[in-house]
């Protein structure tokens, strides 16, 4: 999945399934309604719960489709999208690193021989992607170089003039990094143009993308800027795809994933849920801006007119804002009174919600924690919305991930919020 996103939980995951784990038994419905890189969402699959998740970011929706609504290994006709001179090579390849994959963490389902065959498959058309399609020549309606041209210093769009009425050239890839990147999304939006791939095929390809695209960007962390007189040194490795883990993805359940909807809107749609997690945004950052690249690449092959949709891109990072979305929770103003409407729309008997006391709209990088925030969210979740004496608070201490230069990871105090729903509170918020 996409590692370096602000807020990710991945350090806490033990203590969110241990916190579900005391208020319900597996089997039991969990919504995650703030899912980002769905990894909270696929760790309480893997626990043996039953998953409801929604972020507005379509990127989530598309992770979310891939490796939790989807129980099974992709159908793959490598013979139908491989050139025949290449497919003997690329099955030998995709043979030899299925051996190298036996046994690790994330492919102990390889053990199983139907498994291993539909792999070798899915895994081919993987390397074919990586390693080949760049030299495959395209049908000109399908033969783009907009990466190149939008997001490298040497494309004939990168130019940009921020706010501050400072110019200069996108640097988000390397030349050679943007052309492959534009081969590999070039065919894939053939290959579901022409309905070659299934949905969830496309699914797993964009994720298998995203995560390549990831390890290679020029940014510290997020897509709204990038350093603008050097490369970040992994940036100039070239970028390769890799084969996906998918134990958790066949581990079963049944699942549902919102379509990159407003929570606070997907909230009244939803049936009830045993746990209502919670992890909003606690600042300014609106994610679909800092995280517009992955957005793009999901978006791609289903962009109508692709002339027409990068002659609107702007602002320094290049984003067409029709894709944009702008949080009430990201506002310090609105966020207690966004969080109170959501919890009171999602029908749950308990809430669980993800604080910490980092840079949020309470606290800056500078300050050392004031309390404010934990007082607020102390004095919600002791409201009428709650069972009385229900609440309990457990901190979790964790290195705080930080994406500006200039500043070091650091320890911060992470709070899990667990409370039981009061269901018979009359001051609903519609």
């Amino acid at each position: 999945m996409i590692k370096r996103y602000l807020g990710n939980k991945s350090e806490l995951i033990p203590n969110i399934i241990e916190a579900v784990a005391d208020c319900v038994p597996e089997r039991s419905t969990v919504g995650d309604l703030f899912s980002g890189t769905m990894s909270v969402s696929l760790a309480l699959k893997e626990a043996g719960y039953n998953v409801i998740a929604n972020d507005i970011n379509l990127f989530s929706s598309v992770i979310g489709n891939a490796y939790l609504v989807n129980n099974e290994i992709p159908t793959v006709k490598v013979d139908d999208l491989i050139p025949d001179r290449l497919i003997q090579q690329i099955k030998a390849m995709s043979e030899a690193e299925i051996e190298g994959l036996k046994g690790k963490p994330g492919f102990h389902f390889l053990s199983e021989a139907d498994n291993n065959i539909k792999y070798r498959n899915l895994l081919a058309l993987i390397q074919y992607l990586s390693e080949f399609c760049a030299q495959e020549p395209l049908p000109e309606q399908y033969n783009h170089t907009f990466i190149y041209d939008c997001y490298c210093e040497e494309g004939a769009a990168s130019v940009f003039t921020s706010s501050r009425g400072t110019g200069g050239r996108r640097r988000f890839f390397s030349p050679e990094n943007a052309q492959r990147i534009d081969s590999i999304l070039n065919h894939i939006r053939m290959w579901r143009q022409e309905d070659l791939i299934s949905e969830t095929l496309y699914y797993v390809l964009c994720c298998v993308l995203m995560r390549g695209v990831e390890r290679v960007s020029n940014t510290q962390g997020t897509f709204h800027d990038f350093p603008r007189s050097k490369y970040d040194p992994r940036s100039l490795n070239r970028i390769c795809l890799d084969p996906p883990p998918l134990d958790v993805t066949l581990s079963g359940g049944s699942h549902f994933v919102g379509s990159s909807e407003d929570s606070l809107e997907y909230a009244k749609k939803i049936s009830h849920m045993d746990v209502l997690y919670l992890d909003p945004p606690y600042n300014f950052r609106q994610y679909t801006s800092y995280y517009f690249m992955y957005n793009l690449i999901c978006r791609y092959a289903d962009i109508k007119n692709l002339d027409e949709y990068f002659s609107g891109i702007s602002f320094v990072r290049g984003q067409n804002m029709e894709d944009d979305f702008s949080s009430t929770f990201c506002k310090k103003s609105h966020f207690i009174e966004s969080l109170a409407t959501l919890v009171t729309r999602a029908s749950s008997d308990y809430v669980i919600l993800s604080y910490f006391n980092g840079t949020n709209h309470w606290n800056s990088f500078k300050n050392d924690c004031n309390g404010q925030g934990y007082n607020e969210l102390h004095s919600f979740f002791t409201s009428s919305l709650f069972e009385s004496s229900s609440l309990k608070v457990r901190p979790v201490k964790r290195v705080n991930y930080q994406s500006y230069g200039g500043y070091k990871a650091k320890s911060v105090d992470e709070y899990l919020f667990i409370a039981k729903r009061n269901l018979g509170d009359s001051n609903a918020v519609a």
